[in-house]
């Protein structure tokens, strides 16, 4: 009898990690990691030099919530890989774009010599 009671216990101490698993994983990828992601290109100005990229990982974590609303734990889990993907690709894209204008900006502002006067 003893056996009985420990193998379903043990059981629902199973079933019950299963289930949890889905939500875990929701929270330390969307809830954390994305949109950790998604707020560091909102402060490198990504909305600005690689729009697409930001509004795309924007659209995907928003879609990663609305799917967790309906107890969708793995799709939402996929779409908090892509929005966070997307964001960090914004971020080098910024990067890379902010550190070409720069090197546009210094050019141009150099001034040129002034030809001697005859």
């Amino acid at each position: 009898m003893n056996r009985r009671l420990i193998f379903r216990v043990f059981g629902v101490l199973v079933a019950t990690g299963l289930v949890a698993c889905g939500p875990i994983q929701f929270v330390s990828q969307v809830t954390i990691r994305a949109e950790k992601a998604v707020s560091t290109a909102r402060l490198h100005k990504a909305h600005i030099y690689a729009k697409y990229e930001y509004y795309g990982a924007e659209a995907f974590l928003e879609q990663a919530k609305h799917r967790a609303g309906f107890g969708d734990y793995q799709t939402s889990y996929r779409y908090g890989v892509k929005s966070e993907k997307l964001a960090q690709k914004a971020v080098k894209l910024t990067k890379l774009r902010r550190e070409e204008e720069s090197d546009v900006g210094d050019k141009s502002d150099q001034k040129r010599p002034t030809p001697p006067r005859p």
